[in-house]
């Protein structure tokens, strides 16, 4: 910004008017001529100078600027200085050549400040001395006055004034999506400027009205002039191929100068060259080694690509951009005309006919208007359309190529409503002449328009604001004509079209019988027939959804960054999908952040809204800053900074500003945001052709430099001249080398992530094919100029060398095509036309360099005859055999190799079958059953990437499958067989099968229930049995494989197409699809050369299942790369058989899983010592920990150790190992193998690494081939495996100074028993391996003998039935093939109930036995099953953790340390208690250990979870907060509202539901619609599982699990404990809704039955230490309860410490319309039983047991009696309402009064009442006081038994809502009932007459009040008791008639003075009888502090007998 502009810069939007003309000196008269021209002079003309761009010359010689090219013009300055001048012109015009085409390719200069300049209006109206006359616009200057008219671009930013109905499109500014109203008010100083609505800025349009402005800027000073400025500053970067680029650039050159210096020093002094002479030699190396074509090849290739690009309409502007969109990962897009159509089009219209839909997008494409249900829109659409085009003043103008509209983009929309609705707007207007108008004013928020109708009378059409139209509206349109409006129906319907992103206009009309000539004489208001509501939406564009599932499905994340507001972004975001879990943050949020919290918002958040330029480039920079490559797309100025500094700016081409193309990389023609992803595709393929190029120059280069040095080294000829050397550097550079950049893409390059920006150009790969290629070279080049050199002259045998290396780059061109699979097929060869044009014109120059006499005088060349000719083709075919080891499809390594290696008859798997008899298969066979498999794969319509399942053991055809569709270039996913049908399905579902390949009997059990419901499986190929014979709906294998055929090439693949899915376990959730690309194949390839000695002809045997990812990588792909003869066992295991097959079958290399070899040491050495293994050269185990003692034993059973070795399914392959020749050092992992780079690290902190022994995450480099590419559909889970470069393992190691690593604990929670190491793993797929078991779940329990025990749990398939039996047969498996050390103690089978139970049962028994005492208030919510929740999660936590227990929480204090005595004197109510007394059961708070104790409100302790754990957050700290609930609360709003919270805020909690299926008394199956509470959970993308909470052992594994997830910032994780509650909730009866035979199946899995008795069995404790321990702990509670009982009460002087159905029956019998509703209300009787019975009378459909929702039950009541119904909504206590407040007081209370009388709401709601009266969940405050202040209820307080019944009755009669509160004290009243009939709803009620003192009080209070009455009397005074009965409205007359009689009043009340019904009434005696009165009005109410729950402590706290008759007498003594 210029110091003129930021002088400027005032607040001229918050000035007055007059403020703004004074500060910038002029008048509303306009400038004097000579001002004018002074402020010209001064401020310069009104354009923008453009940025002076670098000339010709400057642009040619930056072309030189390349480190390369520096060596090569050194080299060239050294040969001419020794008259070497052949070469230096050589040299030359090498350099100059490659500089000439960087030149002719190089794209123009930027244009953006001249784009700007155009955009400027070029004539304006200024008023100038008074008068308004035309000039140019770059003659205006700050002062001048001008005027805007409607379509006028706004020439300089300026303050308008004397506006009318002013809009303006702002949107290339501010990238808002409509025009934007503009009004003469000032404004505050803190204003957006796109919100700056007194304002019009530069560039912007007038759309509607017109205006005066005072012009304030100009030029450089507008907002659009500073937008230029900074463009002017923004840094431009370099592209990551380029750095890269220049990297290797540096390096090598290095590394020439220093080759080259020292093999001449080295000739000089060791021959004695001439230093000249060496000199020459050095520049010949140089020469040699710099691939001098190689930046001519990349500016070709970005240039190539650029115009293939351009056919795809994306322009290319900078060469460099091309390459870079293959590595973005992150993109920025504009909304408004990017993601939209930037065409306001009416998607929704409202008629009172109902909704009707609008198809068509923008202003151009045809649509259709047709309602919900598919009609055709009707007559009602027509009025309205009508109503549209008339009161509208836009135009739009159609036509092939483009449209455009003049006026309001939204009056534009209802144009083209009316085209879709067959009117013709021109043919309309002129139908309906138009009379007068009242334009629209954004104060007005309507325009009306009067027409003139053919038969001469009149039309008045409104349109605007639906708030403003309807309240003119009386009637609306139907299709039968005219009705009464419906305000409720339209509100509801304008609200939410609002809420979805919605702008609502209303269209109305008044019809008149004679035509009037001014709307003012019409007094239309109030008569307006409204015709409907249309919602207009600025579309996204139809293709661009797809475009974004592109992205997502390569890895890339697109940001959408817009002006425009908040909930219009979040609706366009929702849409188009743009992310699972939208979230989104407003520009001013991100004002205020610091630098970091920006960062993450940026990373964090998909929508930004409300954005400036400003914000846009901040967010720019903040992504690159963290790594990312980023694309930004827009279309308007204000895009334009960011889109010049993001890594590729791509800007819209059509409807885009001059100024965004101009600041952009790239450009898209059609205005298509699709087209980006094309252009990504295109910049992917060009990026792999330029890696194509390197990898194809460098070996030549190399080959040459060796050439060179060696010769020199060894005093020999050289093999070829300098100039040689550069000529074929060029010819071939830029002929072969152009012709990579015309290969089409490799693969699916769009689903696999973006190229890393780190990665290296020369990976491993490369370097290794680079070295390996040069030196074939070198070798052929020396070995042909050695045979031909001693026949023939140097000259001869140069020649023979310089066409000998062509050859040889032609044919590795060939080669390289495909980087690292063959070329040589059809496909292959014809893929790329222009190759064998490149190759005839480089053996047209060969032939010309040969044979022609110039250039023979030129490069020193000779004629060859024909033998060697035919020589040089004898060398490069040699060569084209060898460079072939590129191939990598893994099919064709496997098996096409070897047959062309002449291994064809080899053989490659030999099949040992169970009886003893063998098959085997050749190399040959296999390839052409493969090539059989993988046609027909194609005949059946398998594509490339299609996905191959297969359920296979380990038969032939399993290695057809996998190796035939690897072939097909499809990918392969093997599955366990022993897998049950749901863990099938699941995988199959996640890796969108197409193909499974199974048995029919796997089929049938486990397959045919479901597979037709798999929507993308095509086939089901059956392997077994006759043809005809095949399951219906699946295709027998030899069907399949006769579509097939025998010499099906194997199908060219990338490096990086997906190849593999293997699957984990998923045992710990949901099993993640690995993803292993075909590059894979070199990993499995080198490790298994170096961790396995796998060679050439080995005899090797892998015992790993198939079915895991061990079993396809080294018991398929790596033993078959490697050509070995592979055994197959298809038996069980047997130790005898074994052994036969190590001696018999003479293995060479074994590879076996750890659990054989423990069964082989327990078969005993002797077994072993009966054969003899001398083939058998190396053991190793299959990547699990191995025990020393294992490793150790094979040294003595084998003579050789095992060698153990370490990789994981993500790794995909071995990455350490103890590898052959290095020392085995028992139970280490090993060391890393060549090429992994492995570390290890702090825990949660990466990048501090550690030293030697110590304890740390290993992490391994990236890079590695074999790494996994991804998680199949879940790429950002796959992105958090890693930190920066560095891949974590999970695994915690230590590394020793010799380099091994050694294993401490795993991820997965390896068991380590006894000093094994057990992985469950393996015991599950042990467990699984048996026929009955589904699934298996296998952890470590804590043992004090062995560390840790196995325990397994189990699921069985259908069919088999669970029991002791079965559990043998299982266990005596596992047994056998584990070992007993290693097998699980105990398998989900328990014996008979032990005869004593643990201490929390015992606890709670005693607490029962207190219970009935009346010594404690309810605890009963202790049950079985919480003690399994407590104790399995508690103790995961770490001190500073907090706990949240909503009730049952004694359980919970007791586990989390909380001391026993202190619990039981808090239940108690004694001032030792942990909560002073005060909380009883329900309230145990501790500070000391962090326990929050419960809320008695249902699910009242989730929200303090949330709240604690923002703090924690917050505050930076290291927290974990757990929330008990029960599953009662997943009904409650708090549930929802508190997981939705914490996985928004991604908070660091655990929510444990302790689910024992029935909520509080009823079931869940009749209460809830979804029982499943981990589908609830996972509904807010919380991690969710659930565990069997009766199993300590399954909650502690779950919640180790949960707490390390949430402790590592993964957000919160829910967790579902399924329980059983044996005890009743409260007094009900639990056989209620349950059998006994299910609460006896439960007690058979009680957590305390489990654990105890497997610690018995198990022998890890004795009978007699179980009675020790429950002596023990009866001792404790014994001790706990005396210290209790002794303690004292807290006093009660320090209570304010710590403050600042009845006749329900006969109701419905009466009337079917009544129905009952609520919590419990069934079988038990809801509150104290009151209904208890109805239930079977009356039936489920009118007692209907509720959820525990409140609001949501209250609020269906409400519409229940607003249809007709009366039904009677119970809620449990009063308590329980103030969860249903807002539906009763905003709902209830209003609807009647609001509908005009229309509707009413006959609705009853009963709640229980009382202070302290004891109730299912807690005592109930007396809150009816809040409710008698709510107009529109009637609010009642029974207080005798004859009221309740009559009350009711009344209540069900009355057209209001009426809230009925019952006090408990009914329930337990005894005796004959009055009649009920007499009752009336309304009046107070005289209950005992007197003179002296009027005593009011109502409900449960009457009584104590009588009581106090009759002391009284006693006294002398004759009190008069008045039961108020009606609490809304109040009698007042019964009230006063009594306080004039006895002119003195006391009110008693139970609520608080401050809110209770008693000041209301106070207030209105006062307001009455004030004359009347001989006293002041008392009140006697409970104490101002929350109602405590120690009995004692509730006496003091509300009104008792004593109170009142001691206020009584005062009141009375005093008067």
């Amino acid at each position: 910004m210029t110091e003129k502009a930021k002088q400027n810069r005032r607040p001229w939007h918050s000035l007055p008017l007059d403020g703004c003309f004074a500060e910038i000196g002029a008048s509303t008269e306009g400038l004097t001529v000579l001002e004018a021209a002074a402020r010209l002079e001064a401020h310069g003309p009104n354009l923008v100078q453009a940025e002076r761009q670098p000339s010709p010359v400057r642009r040619f010689f930056r072309q030189f600027n390349n480190v390369l090219l520096y060596v090569l013009i050194v080299a060239a300055l050294l040969t001419a200085l020794l008259d070497h001048w052949l070469d230096t012109a050589v040299i030359v015009a090498a350099v100059f050549v490659n500089a000439i085409v960087g030149f002719v390719q190089e794209g123009r200069a930027e244009q953006a400040i001249r784009a700007i300049r155009q955009m400027l209006s070029t004539k304006v109206s200024v008023k100038r001395a008074g008068s308004f006359v035309e000039i140019d616009a770059q003659k205006l200057v700050p002062g001048d006055v001008i005027t805007l008219q409607a379509g006028d671009r706004v020439p300089a930013d300026a303050r308008i004034f004397d506006s009318r109905n002013v809009e303006v499109d702002q949107s290339v500014l501010t990238g808002e999506s409509v025009a934007v109203d503009k009004h003469d008010a000032d404004l505050a100083t803190q204003v957006d400027m796109q919100d700056r609505s007194n304002m019009v800025y530069a560039g912007t349009l007038m759309t509607r009205g017109s205006t005066n402005a005072l012009v304030l800027a100009t030029g450089a000073e507008t907002e659009m002039g500073l937008i230029s400025g900074a463009l002017q500053t923004i840094e431009s970067l370099s592209t990551p191929l380029l750095d890269k680029i220049s990297l290797f650039s540096r390096r090598m050159s290095l590394l020439i100068l220093v080759i080259s210096g020292g093999v001449a020093l080295f000739g000089a002094y060791m021959h004695g060259y001439a230093l000249a002479e060496m000199l020459i030699a050095a520049v010949s190396i140089a020469v040699a080694a710099i691939p001098e074509g190689l930046p001519a090849v990349i500016t070709i290739t970005l240039a190539i690509g650029v115009r293939k690009m351009a056919r795809c309409n994306a322009i290319v502007r900078r060469l460099p951009a091309v390459e870079t969109l293959g590595e973005v990962d992150v993109i920025c897009t504009d909304k408004t005309g990017t993601l939209t159509a930037n065409e306001m089009t009416v998607r929704v219209v409202l008629t009172a006919a109902g909704k009707h839909i609008v198809s068509g997008v923008g202003y151009s494409e045809p649509g259709e208007i047709s309602a919900d249900n598919g009609e055709r829109a009707s007559a009602l659409i027509a009025e309205l359309a009508t109503a549209g085009v008339c009161c509208n003043d836009a135009r739009v103008d159609v036509d092939a190529h483009d449209d455009s509209v003049v006026g309001d983009p939204m009056e534009a929309a209802l144009i083209v409503l009316a085209r879709k609705a067959g009117i013709d707007s021109e043919a309309t207007q002129d139908a309906l002449p138009r009379i007068d108008l009242i334009p629209f004013e954004s104060e007005q928020r309507f325009m009306a328009t009067l027409h003139r109708t053919a038969d001469d009378g009149g039309v008045l059409y409104v349109k605007g604001a639906p708030e403003t139209v309807l309240t003119f509206c009386v009637s609306e349109l139907t299709v039968d004509g005219s009705q009464p409006i419906s305000m409720e129906r339209w509100h509801t319907g304008v609200s939410d079209l609002a809420c979805s992103g919605h702008r609502v206009l209303a269209l109305a009309r008044y019809e008149l019988a004679q035509a009037s000539t001014s709307i003012e004489d019409l007094g239309w208001q109030g008569k307006l027939q409204l015709l409907g509501v249309i919602g207009v939406v600025d579309p996204p564009r139809a293709e661009v959804a797809e475009a974004l599932i592109r992205c997502r499905g390569a890895g890339i994340e697109v940001k959408m960054i817009t002006g425009d507001h908040v909930e219009t972004a979040l609706a366009i975001g929702g849409d188009l999908q743009l992310a699972e879990n939208l979230t989104v943050i407003s520009g001013d949020a991100l004002d205020g952040m610091s630098p970091s919290a920006l960062d993450q918002a940026a990373v964090d958040n998909h929508i930004f809204a409300r954005t400036s330029p400003m914000h846009k480039l901040l967010l720019v920079q903040s992504l690159q800053k963290q790594g990312h490559i980023v694309a930004m797309t827009g279309d308007g100025v204000n895009d334009a900074p960011a889109l010049k500094r993001a890594n590729v700016g791509v800007a819209m081409g059509r409807k885009g500003t001059q100024a965004a193309r101009d600041a952009a990389h790239m450009v898209l023609a059609d205005d298509n945001f699709a087209s980006i992803v094309g252009a990504v595709e295109a910049g992917r393929i060009i990026y792999d052709n330029i890696r194509k190029s390197v990898v194809f120059l460098l070996p030549t280069s190399v080959a040459e430099a060796l050439v060179i040095a060696i010769a020199l080294i060894f005093g020999l000829q050289l093999p070829m001249t300098p100039a040689q050397i550069l000529w074929i550097n060029m010819i071939t550079a830029v002929t072969l080398g152009v012709a990579l950049a015309f290969e089409p893409g490799e693969g699916s390059v769009m689903q696999r992530p973006p190229v890393p920006s780190r990665e290296s150009l020369m990976s491993p790969m490369v370097l290794w094919r680079t070295a390996f290629v040069s030196l074939l070279m070198f070798s052929g080049i020396m070995l042909v100029f050695t045979l031909v050199s001693t026949d023939h002259s140097v000259e001869y045998a140069r020649t023979v060398s310089v066409n000998t290396l062509v050859l040889f780059e032609i044919v590795y061109l060939l080669n390289v095509r495909h980087l690292q699979y063959s070329s040589m097929s059809m496909s292959g060869l014809l893929g790329n036309p222009v190759l064998f044009g490149v190759i005839g014109v480089v053996i047209f120059l060969q032939l010309l360099f040969t044979f022609t006499a110039p250039f023979q005088l030129l490069f020193e060349s000779r004629t060859l005859d024909v033998q060697t000719w035919a020589l040089i083709g004898l060398a490069g075919a040699v060569s084209a055999t060898f460079t072939r080891d590129g191939s990598l499809n893994i099919a064709e390594v496997a098996l096409d190799r070897q047959i062309a290696a002449g291994h064809g008859n080899d053989v490659a798997i030999k099949f040992l079958r169970k009886n003893g008899s063998a098959e085997s298969i050749s190399y040959a066979e296999l390839t052409a059953a493969t090539a059989c498999f993988a046609s027909a794969l194609d005949a059946h319509d398998v594509a490339r990437g299609g996905r191959v399942f297969s359920l296979l053991g380990r038969v032939p055809e399993l290695y057809v499958t996998a190796l035939g569709t690897l072939r097909r270039g499809a990918v392969f996913t093997p599955l366990f067989s022993a897998f049950g049908p749901e863990p099938i399905r699941t995988r199959m579902e996640i890796g969108s099968a197409d193909v499974l390949v199974t048995t029919a009997s796997l089929f049938r059990r486990k397959v045919a229930s479901w597979f037709k419901q798999l929507d993308s499986l095509k086939h089901v190929i059956i392997i077994d049995g006759e043809p005809d014979d095949a399951p219906a709906g699946t295709l027998h294998y030899s069907t399949f494989m006769d579509a097939g055929v025998l010499d099906y090439p194997a199908v060219a693949t990338a490096p990086d197409d997906l190849a593999l899915i293997h699957f984990t376990s998923g045992t710990t959730g949901r099993p993640k699809g690995v993803m292993h690309v075909h590059e894979a194949v070199v990993g499995h390839h080198v490790s298994a050369a170096a961790a396995l000695d796998m060679h050439q002809g080995d005899r090797y045997w892998c015992t790993a299942d198939p079915g895991w990812v061990t079993g396809t990588s080294y018991g398929i792909i790596a033993p078959l790369t490697h050509g070995v003869h592979l055994l197959v066992d298809e038996a069980e295991f047997d130790p005898r058989r074994w052994y036969q097959i190590l001696a018999e079958e003479r293995v060479n290399v074994w590879y076996t899983a750890p659990t054989a070899i423990r069964m082989l040491m327990k078969a005993g050495l002797e077994l072993t010592r009966e054969h003899q293994f001398p083939d058998l050269r190396f053991m190793a185990s299959v990547g699990e920990p191995l025990n020393p003692s294992a490793v150790l034993w094979g040294q003595e059973a084998f003579g050789q150790p095992f060698h153990d070795n370490w990789w994981q399914t993500e790794t995909g392959c071995i990455m350490i190992a103890n590898c052959p020749g290095e020392e085995v050092k028992p139970g280490a992992m090993g060391k890393v193998l060549p090429g992994v780079e492995a570390a290890v690290v702090a825990q949660n902190a990466p990048s501090e690494q550690l030293g030697t022994d110590q304890v740390g995450e290993l992490v391994l480099r990236k890079g590695w081939p074999s790494m996994m590419r991804g998680y199949i559909n879940e790429m950002q889970r796959y992105e958090r495996c890693f930190s920066g470069d560095w891949y974590q393992t999970g695994d915690l190691v230590k590394r020793d100074v010799d380099g091994y690593f050694w294993f401490i604990s795993r991820a997965d929670d390896v068991i380590q028993s006894a000093g094994h190491l057990i992985s469950p793993f393996e015991v599950e797929s042990t467990l699984l391996a048996h026929a009955a078991i589904a699934e298996a779940a296998v952890i470590g329990l804590p043992d004090e003998t062995m560390g840790e025990a196995v325990a397994a749990f189990v699921a069985v398939n259908p069919g088999y039935q669970w029991d002791e039996t079965l559990q043998r047969e299982v266990m005596a498996h596992a047994r056998k093939r584990l070992g007993p050390s290693v097998a699980p103690r105990s398998i989900e089978c328990l014996p008979e109930l032990p005869r004593t139970r643990s201490g929390k049962i015992m606890f709670e028994d005693k607490c029962a036995e207190l219970y009935s005492q009346e010594k404690i208030r309810g605890f009963l919510h202790l049950y079985d099953g919480e003690e399994a929740v407590a104790v399995g999660i508690i103790p995961n936590l770490e001190a500073r953790d907090a706990v949240v227990a909503t009730y049952r929480e004694h359980g919970h204090a007791l586990v989390r340390g909380v001391s026993m005595t202190s619990i039981l004197a808090e239940m108690l109510g004694k001032q030792t208690g942990c909560s002073r007394g005060r909380g009883g059961s329900m309230h145990l708070f501790d500070r000391a250990t962090r326990f929050y104790g419960g809320n008695a409100i249902v699910g009242g302790g989730l929200p303090m979870a949330v709240g604690l754990a923002l703090a924690a957050k917050m505050a930076g700290r290291d927290e974990v907060v757990v929330c008990f609930f029960g599953e009662g609360a997943v009904a409650e709003g708090e549930f929802h509202e508190s997981l939705n919270l914490a996985q928004l805020w991604q908070l660091p909690v655990l929510f444990v539901c302790e689910n024992n299926g029935y909520a509080m008394g009823t079931a869940l199956s009749r209460s809830e619609s979804e029982i499943d509470l981990v589908k609830k959970a996972e509904s807010y993308d919380v991690s969710a599982q659930s565990v069997d909470g009766m199993d300590v052992i399954a909650v502690t594994l779950a919640a180790r699990a949960a707490v390390a997830q949430v402790r590592a910032g993964q957000g919160p994780v829910f967790l579902e404990c399924k329980t059983y509650r044996f005890r009743a909730h409260s007094m009900f009866d639990a056989q209620k809704y349950r059998d006994k035979a299910e609460v006896e199946e439960w007690r058979q899995r009680g957590p305390i039955v489990r654990f105890q008795n497997w610690l018995m069995d198990s022998h890890v404790i004795h009978q007699s230490d179980i009675d020790e321990i429950e002596a023990r702990v009866m001792a404790e509670i014994d001790s706990a309860t005396a210290a209790a009982e002794e303690a004292p009460f807290e006093s009660v002087d320090q209570l304010y410490e710590h403050v600042y159905g009845v006749g329900m029956c006969a109701a419905m019998r009466a009337d079917e319309r009544v129905f009952l509703m609520g919590e419990d209300v069934g079988r038990y009787g809801g509150c104290y039983g009151v209904s208890a019975g109805m239930l079977e009378e009356f039936g489920d459909e009118r007692v209907r047991d509720t959820p525990l929702a409140e609001s949501g039950f209250t609020g269906a009541g409400i519409g229940a009696a607003m249809g007709g119904m009366r039904p009677i909504v119970e809620l449990m206590t009063v308590n329980f309402s103030l969860l249903a407040l807002d539906q009763i007081m905003n709902t209830a209370a209003t609807v009647r009064h609001m509908s005009g009388g229309q509707f009413g709401v006959p609705i009853v709601i009963r709640m229980a009442t009382g202070a302290g009266k004891q109730l299912a969940a807690q005592h109930s405050h007396s809150l009816e006081g809040w409710y008698a202040h709510i107009p529109g209820l009637k609010v009642v307080a029974p207080a005798t038994v004859e009221d309740a019944q009559g009350m009711l009755q009344a209540a069900l009669d009355d057209p209001d809502p009426v809230l009925i509160f019952e006090n408990v004290m009914l329930y337990n009243t005894k005796g004959e009932v009055g009649d009920p009939s007499a009752v009336q709803l309304e009046g107070a009620a005289v209950r005992r007459p007197g003179a002296d003192l009027s005593l009011l009080t109502y409900g449960g209070s009457l009584f104590k009040a009588l009581a106090a009455a009759e002391q009284l009397s006693g006294q002398g005074l004759d009190v008069e008791v008045i039961d108020l009965r009606c609490l809304r409205p109040l009698d007042d007359a019964t009230i006063m008639a009594s306080v004039s009689k006895t002119r003195r009043a006391l009110i008693v009340d139970e609520g608080w003075r401050s809110g209770s019904l008693a000041a209301e009434v106070s207030a209105r005696i006062m307001e009455q009888a004030f004359w009347s009165l001989d006293a002041p009005v008392e009140r006697v109410c409970s104490a101002e502090v929350p109602i405590p729950y120690a009995k004692h402590m509730e006496a003091a706290s509300i009104p008792q007998v004593e109170t009142i008759v001691a206020k009584a007498r005062a009141m009375c003594m005093s008067a």
